[in-house]
């Protein structure tokens, strides 16, 4: 079931309850309130044995049509099945919309001329004077007024009256003014107001030459791929309409995969219309949580800075405009800023610097785990000195600002600076690395279609997959594929050699080097190393995955085509970890409350509130006292002046 933002983007479970001859027809109110209730009963009549039809969402949009959002595949199946077969509306000629034949609103900007009015009022003049423009389809999105000039509009549009809108050159009436339109993605029309859309490119610009990154149109997605010498580059322009409920565009899913599959570095601007402090946000809603899932889940890297709003209104400024890359090109963009310069929209230009010369650039971490803190608590100690108690707000903000000071400055001097090297310097001559002797890259994968192992020697050049069935970790499958480079190793025979095994796996080196052994994989690896480096030199190194290395990607490969592979024998492969049946029984226990909870007869109110079970609500409940939920006794009651009556 589709739980997570990326598994609901890649679904098909939005639909629309439409009439047959839609546009033309729009369904009532009531209608929507009638085929609720039909519905519903249809569930209630439904045996409770299985799993019991759920839906995200039901309403009568603008445009005459219900939306429905369906919880998974098989909602949707018998939603399907029922519209259109049950009494009374077997006659009523209504039919199911979803994929591409769903409406979408086209954002468009308009432009009214003379007194500010009320957005219902203009939008009902504009189509009594503009008949094509069927403008009680259209949504109102915001409403800016304009002193001593007019009135600004934020209009969601439908297709049909965006075609009239290009047939009419982007120029409409009401009474007596004359209505501009503007495209704001396209660049079409005229926002008004004295304000009209660059028709020059900046100074300073250089010409490219552009193609389009995927062949598939898309309403709000724009990519072009950008040729500078011998590299090239996919720049991404993508609109996340927050009426959507799963924002990212599939066509964007497609994109930053085709990206990972050719080793081609990514950029993507959205506007996001979603809110989270990671991005610089006031605050956080569903939205920014879905969205920060799918950057997380995608691979790809915020590189907003500060929280300096991008979308400033004449009332409101918040952070809504993102820009991330992928591991190709994060290090490639410098200098990411939000422009103080006015803009002619509600949004500000975004300006950074990309880096396409071709300079080794080597990247600087420090790792918490090698802090030595005893240095650490010695210099804190001295900066922080004797307490004080603050009596103001500015004496308050001070010693915040100078503990935090302290604490910044104690952890870098404790914890050492490392350098990760250039993808250059991985990827040239295996001499490079080392003097002489053998290469190896070893990497796992794990995906809902089960776990590999993946094996690349350089030096000799052996390529090996091993599948690992579904029930395995990553951490196991890394260690695995450690493992079953040794033991090939082993059976070779090497005799005073230089092996160096390479992984992206900081999780599996520091287990190997752990004087405490808990995991039986990690047990055998180690054994194995200590056989092999009774006559050999062996090295374990960490390189840095999934950023361009050739080894450590064609290890990937590997690990890839081992899941894909079937396993022969039972399952397990290897021994379960503790995490595995403890999550698997969580996991049952807590669908099976859901189910048990929307399944349930009653308790209206109390399903409003509280969406389900789980462990912040158990707690919640269980510390309400006496007094927060009324329930006070009687000296108390004549302490606040009350009587049992």
């Amino acid at each position: 079931m589709p739980t997570t933002y990326s598994q609901a983007a890649n679904s098909a479970l939005r639909v629309a309850v439409a009439g047959e001859d839609f546009p033309a027809t729009r369904l009532s109110a009531e209608f929507c309130d009638a085929l609720h209730l039909a519905l519903s009963r249809a569930i209630d009549a439904l045996p409770v044995e299985g799993s019991m039809p759920r839906f995200n969402e039901f309403r009568l949009t603008e445009q005459g049509i219900i939306m429905v959002t369906c919880f998974d595949e098989r909602s949707k199946e018998w939603l399907t099945s029922q519209v259109g077969s049950m009494s009374p509306f077997r006659e009523t000629g209504i039919r199911i919309l979803e994929g591409e034949a769903l409406p979408r609103l086209r954002k468009m900007v308009a432009f009214v001329p003379g007194p500010s009015e009320e957005g219902v009022d203009l939008l009902r003049r504009i189509e009594r004077s503009t008949p094509e423009l069927r403008t009680r389809f259209w949504k109102i999105r915001q409403v800016i007024g304009v002193p001593g000039r007019g009135t600004r509009l934020i209009l969601g549009v439908d297709e049909e009256s965006a075609v009239a809108l290009q047939r009419l050159n982007f120029v409409g009436h009401a009474g007596m003014s004359r209505v501009t339109f503007w495209d704001p993605r396209h660049h079409k029309g005229d926002p008004g107001a004295d304000e009209a859309p660059p028709t020059e490119a900046p100074e300073g610009a250089t010409e490219r030459s552009a193609s389009q990154a995927s062949e598939e149109p898309a309403q709000d997605l724009v990519a072009i791929k950008v040729t500078v010498g011998r590299s090239c580059y996919i720049l991404c322009s993508a609109y996340l309409p927050y009426e959507s409920p799963t924002p990212p565009p599939r066509q964007l899913m497609e994109l930053v995969e085709w990206c990972k599959s050719n080793n081609l570095p990514l950029i993507v601007g959205y506007d996001a219309n979603a809110h989270h402090t990671c991005w610089g946000s006031k605050d956080v809603n569903q939205r920014g949580q879905d969205l920060l899932e799918f950057l997380i889940s995608s691979g790809l890297d915020i590189l907003n800075r500060g929280t300096k709003p991008t979308f400033v209104t004449r009332n409101r400024q918040e952070v809504i405009d993102i820009t991330s890359s992928n591991s190709w090109s994060s290090h490639l963009v410098t200098n990411w800023r939000v422009s103080s310069e006015v803009s002619m929209f509600d949004h500000r230009h975004i300006l950074f610097n990309l880096e396409t010369g071709t300079v080794p650039v080597e990247r600087e971490y420090r790792n918490p785990k090698l802090t030595v803190w005893s240095t650490y608590k010695d210099i804190l100690s001295r900066n922080v000195g004797p307490p004080v108690r603050p009596h103001t707000i500015p004496q308050i903000e001070s010693s915040v600002k100078n503990l935090t000071k302290a604490v910044v400055h104690a952890y870098e001097q404790s914890c050492p600076v490392r350098k990760i090297p250039s993808r250059e310097v991985w990827n040239q001559d295996p001499d490079a690395l080392v003097s002489h002797g053998l290469v190896w890259f070893t990497d796992g994968s794990k995906t809902l279609e089960g776990t590999g192992a993946g094996v690349r020697g350089v030096r000799p050049r052996v390529e090996l997959s091993f599948p690992l069935g579904k029930h395995a970790s990553v951490f196991q499958a890394e260690v695995f594929a450690i493992s079953a480079c040794v033991s090939e190793n082993l059976k070779r025979g090497y005799s005073n050699q230089h092996i160096q095994i390479c992984t992206d796996s900081q999780a599996a080196l520091h287990a190997l080097k752990s004087p405490r052994i808990t995991s039986q994989v990690v047990l055998e690896c180690t054994n194995s190393l200590a056989a092999l480096g009774q006559r050999n030199k062996v090295r374990l190194v960490w390189v840095p995955g999934h950023s361009g290395v050739a080894g450590n990607e064609e290890a990937d490969v590997l690990a890839r085509k081992g899941f894909s592979d079937t396993l022969t024998g039972p399952e397990p492969a290897i021994g379960l970890p503790y995490s595995y049946p403890l999550g698997s029984i969580d996991n049952w226990t807590r669908e099976k409350c859901q189910e048990d909870w929307s399944r349930g007869i009653g308790l209206r109110q109390a399903r409003l509130l509280i969406k389900g079970p789980g462990a912040a609500a158990t707690r919640s409940l269980v510390n309400l006292n006496r007094a927060s939920i009324g329930q006070l006794q009687v000296s108390s009651l004549v302490t606040v002046d009350l009587t049992n009556t």
